[in-house]
């Protein structure tokens, strides 16, 4: 079972299911450049913009919940 931790370790461009996902995403928005080493090369480019954000400001995966939950709230209302 996976914890908190080892989601914030996750490296999503070597997990299959989310390389599949992206490949589908490529399809919708740029047919010509949706093979899978261009879904690697998107989502590593996102993990690159991602460690840089966290430089800046540390990513709280438990903060960004509570977030999250107050803004399915606000849109229950």
């Amino acid at each position: 079972m996976l914890d908190k931790n080892d989601f914030q370790k996750s490296n999503f461009a070597e997990d299959e299911a989310v390389i599949a996902k992206a490949m589908q995403y490529l399809k919708y928005v740029d047919p010509d450049h949706a093979a899978r080493e261009d879904a690697i090369s998107y989502l590593e480019f996102m993990q690159t913009v991602a460690e840089q954000v966290a430089k800046v400001t540390p990513l709280d995966f438990d903060a960004f919940y509570e977030d999250y939950k107050k803004q399915q709230a606000e849109k229950e209302r």
